[in-house]
């Protein structure tokens, strides 16, 4: 039973950060667009998203850190290690995918070639780009100091270092496939 609280505990923490994490990246984006099509409609997805989705995770990540501050099993579950490292994936592939982005809008602008021919991101802005970069990596940072700490104060890391091995894992598979598009 309790790994099953565990379980919902963390998807529903993880799944709601997401939901915060794109809701404000919604809002900056629709705050500082300059096209007026359907900006009612995107701003109004985007505050529902955050302010639906902000109580969901600020209950349910407040639950995760009392009940692991009171735990050491809790504190050193395999659950909470993959909660960590699905959080930095989650946020650290929008930010590589959005500096790509810009690389490649640069280089065509540079080679006065048409946006739209971009193999990323051809129909955002700078601007967009530069939002989902700097609230992916403002909640990728907080989770890092946070996951550091976590480790820090684990008398029993074998979860941990296995997860971590699992998410290097995933990195070079991203960074392969990457190298592998670029290179078409």
């Amino acid at each position: 039973m309790r790994t099953i609280r565990r379980l919902y505990f963390y998807l529903v923490a993880l799944i709601s950060v997401e939901v915060v994490v794109w809701g404000l990246i919604g809002l900056l984006r629709s705050i500082f667009s300059t096209e007026l099509v359907d900006t009612a409609d995107v701003l109004a997805q985007a505050l529902a998203l955050v302010l639906v989705g902000l109580p969901i995770f600020l209950f349910h990540w407040l639950w995760i850190q009392r009940i692991s501050a009171k735990d050491e099993e809790e504190r050193s579950a395999s659950l909470r290690a993959i909660f960590f490292y699905g959080v930095l994936l989650g946020t650290l592939v929008p930010v590589v995918q959005n500096l790509l982005a810009l690389i490649n809008r640069s280089i065509l602008g540079i080679s006065n070639l048409s946006y739209e021919r971009a193999f990323l991101g051809g129909f955002q802005t700078w601007q967009d780009n530069l939002i989902a970069i700097f609230i992916n990596a403002l909640v990728a940072l907080y989770f890092w100091n946070v996951l550091q700490a976590a480790r820090k104060s684990l008398t029993d890391s074998e979860n941990f270092a296995d997860v971590r091995r699992l998410y290097r894992y995933l990195w070079l598979l991203y960074s392969l496939l990457m190298v592998v598009f670029g290179a078409q």
